[in-house]
């Protein structure tokens, strides 16, 4: 599973703080990815940035390569591959 953070010059002086479940996972910087071992199944994924604090609740598939986007203004989105 990878995550990565989108780019922005709005934010790029605060890190995003990233958790799965309640854990943290990363700390990432604009234009930086971040790979983990998930479960295959639910989780909530989380993260911090400036003001925001935001969460989805994403399924993991097995099988498929699981790629989430990360960005300001509470974007987690899917960019999975069969």
């Amino acid at each position: 599973m990878t995550v990565y953070r989108g780019p922005s010059s709005l934010d790029s002086i605060f890190p995003m703080t990233f958790a799965v479940d309640g854990r943290l996972v990363a700390q990432l910087q604009p234009n930086q990815k971040c790979s983990f071992e998930a479960a295959a199944g639910d989780h909530r994924f989380q993260y911090e940035l400036g003001v925001y604090d935001c969460s989805a609740n994403v399924r993991v598939e097995s099988g498929k390569t699981n790629v989430y986007r990360l960005a300001q203004g509470c974007v987690i989105e899917s960019k999975n591959q069969p």
